[in-house]
């Protein structure tokens, strides 16, 4: 505290010592004693030279309304008639000083003393002293004006003029509790005055109560302080808080906006959750309900206005960790021992945090057209192709374009295009179909699933999902750059905030997409049936656990005895995966309890609401094929596909996986 307080009086004592005298300058109506002793002044003159008091009063006058010239001119002539009147003296010694004529103030005042020792005349020269001071690279004898001014609140208690060189002498030498005693005097004298209040905030500011001192200067102001005087010590009050303070009272406010924006995203999407769930509790059509189509554009709202916060607040953050690395810095160098490694830290973690800002803000814009899988020409699988114009016509909508087959279990749609071509229904439809997935499948159950993934083209799902993806892109590329680079830390914000938007972004995004999911499911289950959808989900999930676990010991088994791997798919190893385990992971996918960050609903849940449809409709006449039947060529699929997976596990891991084993030497 006494170094705030030190901190204060330093850049302070300038500014302060320029307000008070322009405050001095500036007298508001006078008290009653300051009335009274003007009277006794002109009774005292008029004694002496009757003649002489209408010069007095117009010099007063001109005085009050600030014509100094005038004002000097008449006192002098009250000299060159009296020239021993000691008020007319002290009067020329305070108006050479407003002049800033400071030694020849001084000698006036020196005069009036000699000619009458008094509390007025030792307070006058108290103020030409310090006056003197202002400006200037020498140092009056201050140690002189404190002892009139001491001298002048003792013989003069009451009197503002007095206490106020008081005031201005601590001012001058910096003491603070000089400034503090005179100020609350000053305070208690003129309650209602601005020379009052501004009085007050000098003895808060010296004393380190900033607020305080602001307070009182506002309540100067009001009271009719001089703008100039209140703009300079309001100046100098601002410069003199904490660097982290003024930093809070420009970012603050917006900090404060910021994290009640978050909070009100967060909580849109726990309500839309819950609406969600109503919203689609009872309803069975293939088309959504009317109330159903309302939620979904509140979400569209809602996952657009986050993803506008999100990008809104890359910017934002970059200026916050800009400053705050500057900060720090500052702070670090302003200590007497430089810490040369703080201060590298402090820079890294800036400069990283900074890069990944910019790579997020590029992210936003760069499109990836990159192929999800090996593209399938259809025209050499004739039979795939029937298949899926006709569940396309099923549903009704249109059928996709290209296929691209995948080494895992996949099964999703998306559409490639620009915005407008997407939302005016244009753009190139795609599939994404893992192979993996397709052993024990049979036509029918797979008919049903990919009725599903045509019910979200047929109810837009895809056509606007560029800014969503744009912004799981970003805070991706973040989120890699901030651990990449070793700042993913608690003592970061901008991992705070990766952590923070990814929950509130996948718990809108997600639930937006919890709604698409239902909506599809009731698609096919109107168009192929409650069975058929319930069997071709549950294969997915079972056959999904089956393949990672096939994977898994295939991979290790090649890897560690340095076997060949031709086909993934079609290799058996030594060692299979634990059948009681993969079994145990199959029920668990089946019984999941469900997360507000799941982007699907739990497979109870889904195959609850397939059976409560209760749909039957006549399985087509290839239900009981198997799904591999519409591939032609299916060891040389499995081979390309593996080939794939081996020059993917080369780049990511190094590890080399050769198409069949080395022979073993002699």
């Amino acid at each position: 505290m006494a170094r705030l307080i030190r901190r204060a009086v330093l850049l302070l004592v300038t500014a302060l010592a320029l307000t008070s005298v322009a405050a001095a300058q500036h007298h508001p109506s006078p008290s009653a004693r300051r009335v009274g002793f003007e009277r006794q002044i002109t009774d005292e003159l008029r004694a002496r030279d009757p003649g002489a008091v209408a010069l007095w009063q117009s010099a007063s006058a001109a005085a009050e309304r600030r014509d100094f010239a005038a004002a000097l001119e008449g006192y002098r002539a009250v000299l060159a008639r009296v020239p021993d009147f000691n008020h007319a003296v002290r009067r020329e010694c305070s108006l050479l000083s407003q002049q800033r004529s400071h030694e020849q103030a001084i000698a006036s005042c020196r005069r009036a003393l000699a000619l009458h020792d008094s509390g007025e005349n030792r307070a006058a020269l108290a103020h030409a002293l310090v006056a003197g001071t202002v400006g200037s690279e020498g140092r009056a004898p201050l140690a002189e004006a404190r002892s009139h001014a001491e001298d002048a609140v003792t013989r003069l208690p009451d009197d503002e003029f007095a206490w106020y060189a008081l005031l201005s002498v601590g001012e001058g030498m910096r003491d603070v509790a000089l400034i503090e005693r005179a100020g609350r005097r000053l305070r208690e004298l003129l309650p209602e005055s601005f020379l009052g209040w501004h009085a007050g905030a000098l003895a808060a500011a010296s004393s380190g109560d900033l607020d305080g001192a602001r307070e009182m200067l506002e309540g100067a102001r009001s009271r009719g302080l001089p703008p100039a005087a209140y703009q300079r010590l309001r100046e100098a009050l601002d410069g003199a808080r904490p660097l982290h303070e003024r930093v809070l009272s420009e970012v603050g406010p917006w900090l404060i906006a910021w994290v009640s924006i978050f909070a009100l995203l967060l909580l849109a999407g726990v309500a839309l959750s819950a609406i969600t769930l109503a919203a689609t509790r009872d309803a069975t059509g293939a088309e959504p309900t009317p109330y159903e189509s309302l939620v979904r554009r509140i979400y569209r709202l809602v996952l657009g206005a986050t993803s506008l916060f999100f990008f809104a607040s890359i910017p934002a953050l970059a200026v916050v960790m800009t400053l705050l690395g500057a900060g720090l810095i500052i702070l670090a160098l302003s200590v007497g021992h430089v810490p040369i490694k703080l201060l590298a830290i402090i820079a890294v973690v800036t400069l990283v945090t900074l890069w990944g800002l910019v790579r997020a803000a590029w992210f936003v814009f760069v499109v990836r057209d990159d192929d999800p899988g090996l593209r399938l020409d259809t025209a050499e699988h004739p039979r795939l192709r029937a298949l899926l114009d006709d569940v396309a016509a099923a549903v009704g909508t249109r059928p996709v374009d290209d296929v691209f087959v995948t080494a895992g279990t996949e099964l999703a749609v998306f559409e490639r295009g620009g915005p407008h071509t997407r939302l005016t229904g244009r753009a190139r439809r795609c599939l994404v179909l893992g192979v993996g997935v397709l052993d024990g499948f049979a036509t029918g159950p797979l008919r049903a699933v990919l009725a599903h993934e045509y019910g979200h083209f047929a109810n837009a799902d895809t056509a606007g999902g560029d800014v969503a993806l744009a912004v799981r892109r970003s805070v991706s590329v973040l989120a890699v750059s901030l651990i990449e680079g070793g700042v993913a830390s608690w003592y970061n914000p901008a991992w705070w905030f990766v952590l923070g938007f990814n929950k509130v972004f996948l718990r809108v995004s997600h639930g937006a997409s919890r709604l698409q999911e239902v909506l599809a499911d009731r698609r096919a289950v109107q168009t192929y049936g409650s069975e058929a959808f319930v069997e071709g989900l549950r294969h997915v999930i079972e056959r999904s656990v089956r393949f990672d676990h096939h994977v898994g010991a295939t991979l290790k088994e090649v890897i560690d005895e340095r076997q060949g791997l031709a086909n993934l798919y079609g290799y058996s190893p030594a060692t299979p995966p634990d059948a009681s385990a993969v079994q145990r992971e199959i029920d668990e996918a089946l019984s999941h309890a469900g997360s507000p960050y799941d982007s699907h609903p739990v497979p109870a849940e889904r195959f609850a609401r397939a059976r409560a449809q209760a749909v039957t409709v006549a399985p087509p006449a290839d239900a009981e094929e198997p799904a591999w039947s519409l591939l032609s060529d299916r060891e040389g699929l499995e081979r390309r596909l593996t080939d794939r997976v081996r020059d993917r596990i080369s780049l990511e891991h190094g590890v080399l996986i050769p198409t069949e084993a080395a022979p073993e030497g002699p």
